[in-house]
């Protein structure tokens, strides 16, 4: 059965060489035939982003087939587990936090696999890469090696090393470095951060979250080597790269590709530029609506527990974001260090909650710590004028000033209420001096 299922699939890609491959992908008929009599096939398999906050950015892998044993593995290094259990699920939180994950290739029959991703709206893209019989089975006798529990195992980071970057890794090796040498020196105009930001804008906590904790390290420009650590991309540029053939013949790397799953998720083809009003107006309106019920709280307890109902939640979520932002500079997440977004949430707005709670008997001391977080967000703003602090982070400072800002003067207001007792004026016509005089009797 398989081999059938196996034979019926792969007939259908060779057919597609003489129909439906793209003419950039054309081989000679000579080329073509040397091929088909090669019972060992390699081709690299992209599926698209999909719903899942981990399938915004793809996916990828090598199948190989081989026609003499009828044998047809796909092989991914995208294979993680969140663990068994509640200790298992602490486990994986612990290395996250670490920035010590640890991912793991293995290898599935290629049609149950291409079918779910189909099924689950994910596009399914085919493109087959000529290789010599010689480096077909190097690579395919090297990825089985790896397909063990010995091996299986790499610490994964999400730009240099992911599934993507693994699977390009192992063609270049196959090919000798020629994917490395056309793609190395040809520069992008893409960062790290413009990709994530195109590819998440549909999923706004998780573009919020990526764009606050990365720092400057994933903001310089990509090679297209670099900017292959998106499948997506990985399959655009190796239509690019050539090898030689048998004959000492440079030849495409892609000889036929084809689209077999079209997808339900989109991707953009740029960052949405709209964003940083939606994220000012936010800011704006929470600032706004803490100053307004700091001076409603000047006269009205219901404007103090309004106040306090968005100022506790809201201080203890940015305690807990800046206590975050503090602990990446000390772990392996390399990609959140040096990130100018600590200055506009950080562990003073944790110092800031516990002050409030003693603002009764030193009013002054929850001031003085909200003056420090405001200070901070906006020296932040202002260091933009040096050429050392180009971290593109309008978005996050249009959104957290602001709130700072409304916190410190609500604060201000809340700290000068006057009881409304005494802040009646008195009335004229009961407190004004007497002016009757008493006259003696006639």
């Amino acid at each position: 059965m398989v081999i059938r299922r196996t034979a019926v699939f792969f007939a259908l890609f060779l057919s597609l060489l003489a129909s439906s491959a793209s003419p950039a992908f054309a081989q000679p008929a000579a080329a073509t035939a040397r091929q088909t009599r090669d019972p060992l096939h390699v081709l690299l398999i992209t599926m698209g982003p999909g719903a899942d906050p981990w399938e915004k950015f793809g996916h990828n892998a090598i199948e190989i087939v081989d026609l003499e044993t009828g044998s047809d593995r796909c092989y991914n290094w995208g294979v993680f587990s969140f663990g068994e259990g509640v200790s298992g699920f602490l486990g994986f939180t612990w290395h996250f936090l670490q920035g010590r994950l640890w991912y793991s290739m293995q290898s599935d029959p290629a049609g149950p696999m291409l079918e779910a991703y189909a099924d689950a709206g994910r596009s399914v893209l085919v493109q087959e890469l000529q290789m010599t019989h010689e480096q077909k089975a190097a690579l395919q006798h090297r990825l089985q090696a790896q397909d063990t529990d010995a091996n299986r195992y790499y610490l994964y980071d999400y730009f240099l090393k992911n599934c993507s970057t693994m699977a390009r890794d192992a063609i270049d090796q196959t090919v000798d470095g020629r994917v490395a040498a056309a793609l190395r020196d040809v520069p992008t105009g893409t960062t790290y951060r413009w990709h994530d930001r195109r590819l998440t804008a549909d999923e706004l906590w998780l573009y919020t979250f990526l764009d606050f904790a990365l720092g400057h390290p994933i903001d310089h420009e990509l090679s297209e080597w670099q900017e292959s650590f998106l499948p997506m991309k990985l399959a655009t540029h190796l239509r690019e790269v050539r090898v030689p053939d048998p004959d000492g013949h440079l030849v495409p790397l892609v000889m036929w590709e084809k689209q077999l799953a079209p997808g339900a998720f989109q991707e953009r083809d740029t960052p949405p530029r709209y964003f940083f009003w939606g994220f000012l107006a936010t800011g704006l309106a929470i600032g706004g609506a803490l100053y307004a019920l700091g001076r409603l709280g000047q006269r009205f307890l219901i404007g103090r527990i309004a106040f306090w109902i968005i100022a506790f939640p809201l201080l203890l979520f940015l305690a807990l974001l800046g206590s975050l932002a503090t602990w990446a500079w000390f772990t392996d997440h390399a990609a959140a260090h040096w990130n100018e977004n600590w200055l506009q949430v950080n562990p003073s707005s944790l110092v800031l909650l516990f002050a409030i709670f003693a603002a009764r008997r030193w009013p002054r001391v929850a001031l003085r710590c909200a003056a420090v977080v405001v200070a901070l967000s906006a020296f932040g703003l202002v260091i933009k004028i040096l050429p050392w602090f180009r971290q593109p982070n309008a978005e996050i400072i249009a959104l957290v000033l602001p709130l700072h800002v409304g916190m410190l003067l609500g604060l201000a207001a809340l700290a000068h209420r006057r009881p409304k007792a005494a802040a009646q004026q008195p009335d004229a016509l009961t407190s004004a001096p007497s002016t009757s005089h008493s006259y003696p009797r006639s």
